[in-house]
């Protein structure tokens, strides 16, 4: 009988310890609950955070982007603009020299017509002069002369009026 009531002291003792253990392992896996809902509070917490400064980062760099893009823009623009005021002033050089270039020319086939014009009135002018010299010779002589003797008269006669101090 001891040794039954021992048993049933012990069994008592057991079922009371397992009960025990029972609470607490209800007790444990109610903690782990609230531990892991907890822990997935947090982890979800820090993924907005991490969301979130991903998000920030990410604007940030699209603000970076657009200011850079800009700023690139801008200079491009100043070197295009800089670049077409180069080609500008070496095209008005250009044009000027060529310009220029084309006075030059044009003045010299204009001097170059204007004395072969007047070459060939100065002919026109002397054979004129000729006819009507030799025309008033005629009249005045009575006779015509040949063009060496109207040379001769002519010579003759500049001479006299040079010896006279009329020319």
């Amino acid at each position: 009988m001891i040794l039954n009531l021992f048993l049933c002291v012990i069994c008592a003792l057991c079922l009371a310890m397992a009960e025990d253990m029972r609470r607490k392992l209800k007790q444990v896996r109610g903690q782990k609950e609230i531990i892991e809902l907890a822990a997935k509070k947090r982890a979800n917490k820090i993924i907005d955070e991490a969301n979130m400064k991903a998000l920030k980062l990410v604007e940030e760099a699209k603000f970076d982007a657009e200011n850079k893009r800009k700023s690139l823009e801008a200079r491009l623009e100043a070197i295009g603009n800089s670049q077409l005021g180069e080609y500008k002033q070496n095209l008005q050089s250009v044009s000027k020299s060529i310009e220029e270039e084309f006075k030059v020319k044009a003045l010299q086939q204009v001097e170059a017509e204007i004395l072969a014009y007047k070459e060939e009135k100065m002919k026109h002018v002397q054979l004129e002069v000729e006819k009507i010299v030799k025309e008033a010779s005629r009249i005045v002589l009575g006779k015509s002369l040949s063009n060496e003797d109207h040379l001769k008269l002519i010579i003759e006669a500049l001479e006299e009026a040079r010896t006279n101090h009329v020319i």
